[in-house]
């Protein structure tokens, strides 16, 4: 017989399923308007779709713009009760309108003539008057519960963990205090079991898919070095810092083949996940042996935080690709491992080996992982003053050793990088100033036509007629800063500036003399370096200028831009904090179904060696050495995941995150937050405002790459929170 606690335990069950199956049967009927639809308007013979905007209103009248892509307005992720269409302008009102609405999924065509705006509004109620309510059922089973082996497994690991709730929910507690061993037994087998299952998950993720390395995003920076050292001995520096370039270098001098990178990526991922594992078996130790409880809600904790990490598609592509972010699953992981050793055993004997370690892991992914670079180092410093404030407890002297230790460290990792940016990379201080200064390309434009300039000759004619044509054309791609980043930057301003100063400050030289320090070209002899070093050095104090200017005579705009960078990366829907997936266009690499096309051509001759561009040269040396294949199709088939259940974690992992990182923030002030936690907390709060002070949050690889210390944030927090509630 049950109890009277969970009799009404069950009917409030029921009727939450009742009044859920209700709303459900409502909702689905209002479905009008499926997914997969593009719009186009003509006015007579004209077409006048960029003249109109397209907005879906789903059942809570809830308003969604359509994408604006290749000349049409296009739906390819949301279905609506109705859609409106607003007017913008017309070039003759007497004419009225027809629409041509293309459905993807009945692969035809519907024709609306004659249309008259009211009010400068239209408003379609349906496509498809034959779309019963059977056939909406159907639609939306398929569309949120599509059926596959992921998603099964990933259902029944989400009703094993329920089912250990569960336990806790109806049983009597007193029954719980009796089967104290027992439970205790059963929910670590259980653990142990979903670890398992989650790796070999993971693995199969990985390892099914092709294994060739890719090639895409800004490998050329990572892979030129590596090149030539393997070839000529002679390590040279392209944008990036050297440590990924190292990697690549033993990879290749160990396996002679490119795709071993993709391999040792997947497996150091698969490593530093298991050693996680471990390492949180040891740190949650002293909370989940007092109470049965605890140890049951570690398990279901623990195990999200690892299937949702190790399942990520795009983390797993990034994986695959050669660049630093394949190694940031293990680089993240191996942070949080080493702070957390190191608060745990600061009275070890050992203390100076694992302070000693820990700074120096620190410093090499602050390298590695730029994005990362200010929280890394700052946490570095935090780590040396409280090594300092506990070797002046033993004696005033032996602060000299972790001082010491740090100098040394920090010459020897930061000391060869900057040797590399001087001989062969002078323009790489820029990087930041770059990014900084096209980032905010409204408030460089307010500054021009405020009579401020750099480059007079270039800034007001040349770079003003750049910005005006950038912020005049919204992007889809960029709804964050409303402009193409991207082509405002590499494909017109910085182009533009180099040419300016070339025909400004060197009128004799040949551009070729003077090009490759731009490209970061790597000569067997430096050809009028004494030229270049004018070059760069004009080159980034104009980008340097720009900064002064804007942050000093500009501080209010910054800090608009800057708040409305966090707001996006908090608030905007188009952010699933599970999956990343689905929301927002993507280039191939992060798609579900991926094709990299290496389509470069190259020439294996050795007589066409001296003609070839540098990047030609780098594709005919991996071909030669290291099994690159030019022209390979590469396809990864992702399983499809469900859509309603990603969203449903995406929502609650982004209100779990905002609700941890304030209850940190509160345990800093009332000073009773943990080292770890307190490093995690600032390592996320300095790489978020460098990303949203100095670039963009538009590329969602930012997000990304930051996801690990998103859920770590989130684990630690709640054991604060249960050791505190223990005390």
């Amino acid at each position: 017989m049950f109890s009277k606690r969970t009799k009404v335990i069950i009917i409030t069950i029921c009727i939450l399923f009742t009044a859920l199956c209700v709303f459900l049967i409502l909702y689905i009927d209002h479905i009008n308007i499926p997914e997969n639809f593009s719009v186009k308007a003509f006015q007579g013979n004209k077409n006048i779709t960029e003249n109109i905007e397209v907005t879906g209103l789903s059942f809570f009248d809830r308003e969604q713009s359509l994408d604006f892509r290749e000349k049409e307005w296009r739906n390819e992720s949301w279905y609506f009760n109705e859609i409106e269409l607003r007017i913008k302008e017309t070039t003759t009102d007497s004419l009225p309108i027809n629409l041509y609405i293309n459905s993807f999924q009945n692969q035809g065509t519907l024709i609306i003539e004659g249309l008259r705006p009211e009010n400068d509004k239209i408003l379609i109620t349906e496509l498809d008057t034959s779309f019963s309510f059977y056939d909406k059922l159907m639609y939306f089973i398929k569309f949120h519960f599509p059926l596959s082996w992921f998603n099964i497994v990933n259902s029944s690991i989400i009703l094993i963990l329920l089912y250990i709730v569960l336990i806790f929910v109806f049983k009597k507690k007193s029954n719980i205090q009796n089967q104290n061993v027992t439970l205790n037994f059963k929910i670590n087998t259980l653990r142990y079991f979903l670890y398992f299952i989650v790796l070999s998950i993971g693995l199969y993720l990985r390892f099914s898919n092709s294994l060739t390395t890719l090639l895409s995003f800004d490998y050329f920076g990572q892979v030129s070095p590596a090149i030539n050292y393997l070839i000529y001995n002679r390590f040279n520096h392209h944008e990036w810092g050297y440590p990924y370039p190292v990697f690549i270098i033993m990879v290749l001098s160990v396996f002679k083949n490119i795709n071993a990178i993709c391999v040792i990526q997947h497996i150091l991922s698969v490593l530093s996940v298991i050693a996680f594992m471990v390492f949180l078996e040891f740190f949650f130790t002293d909370v989940i042996k007092k109470d049965v409880k605890i140890q049951a809600f570690f398990t279901v904790v623990s195990v999200l935080f690892f299937k949702i990490l190790f399942f990520n598609c795009n983390l797993i592509i990034y994986e695959k690709n050669l660049h630093h972010e394949g190694l940031i699953i293990p680089s993240i992981l191996l942070v949080i491992i080493l702070i957390g050793i190191y608060f745990r055993k600061k009275k070890s004997r050992f203390k100076m080996l694992i302070f000693s370690i820990t700074i120096f892991t620190l410093f090499i992914l602050s390298l590695l992982q730029y994005r990362l670079t200010v929280g890394l180092y700052i946490v570095a410093v935090y780590i040396l003053w409280v090594e300092i404030r506990i070797q002046l407890k033993v004696k005033t002297r032996r602060v000299l050793i972790p001082l010491l230790i740090f100098v040394v460290l920090w010459v020897l990792v930061f000391l060869p990088e900057r040797i590399l940016v001087k001989k062969y990379d002078k323009i790489a201080p820029s990087f930041a100033y770059t990014q900084f200064v096209y980032s905010n390309a409204s408030t460089v434009l307010k500054a021009i036509n405020e009579g401020y300039a750099i480059e007079p000759g270039y800034d007001t004619s040349e770079f003003k007629g750049y910005l005006q044509n950038a912020l005049s054309h919204k992007s889809i791609y960029y709804p964050a800063l409303k402009y193409d980043f991207d082509s405002l930057k590499y494909m017109h301003a910085r182009p533009g500036l180099r040419n300016h100063i070339f025909k400004t400050y060197f009128p004799n030289q040949s551009e070729n003399d003077l090009s490759y320090n731009y490209f970061r070209f790597d000569k067997n002899v430096l050809k009028n370096d004494s030229l270049c070093v004018k070059f760069s050095r004009i080159y980034n104090n104009y980008y340097i200028d720009w900064t002064k200017v804007i942050i000093t005579k500009y501080p209010v705009d910054i800090i608009k831009k800057t708040l409305r960078q966090f707001y996006f990366s908090f608030f905007h829907p188009k952010i699933n904090f599970a999956s990343f997936e689905g929301k927002q266009p993507f280039t191939n690499p992060y798609e579900q179904n991926v094709k990299q096309f290496y389509n470069y051509s190259w020439r294996i001759g050795i007589a066409d060696f001296a003609p070839l561009s540098q990047q030609d040269w780098v594709y005919v040396l991996l071909a030669l050495k290291y099994n690159y294949k030019a022209g390979e199709v590469i396809t990864y088939n992702m399983p499809i995941t469900t859509y309603t259940l990603s969203n449903i974690w995406g929502y609650t992992i982004r209100g779990l995150f905002l609700f941890c990182f304030i209850y940190a923030s509160i345990l800093i002030f009332l000073r009773r937050i943990s080292g770890l936690l307190f490093c995690i907390l600032v390592i996320i709060s300095a790489t978020f405002f460098t990303i949203a002070f100095l670039h963009t949050f538009d590329n969602l690889r930012y997000l990304e790459t930051l996801y690990p210390f998103i859920l770590s944030l989130i684990l630690f927090s709640f054991y604060e929170i249960i050791k505190k509630a223990n005390n």
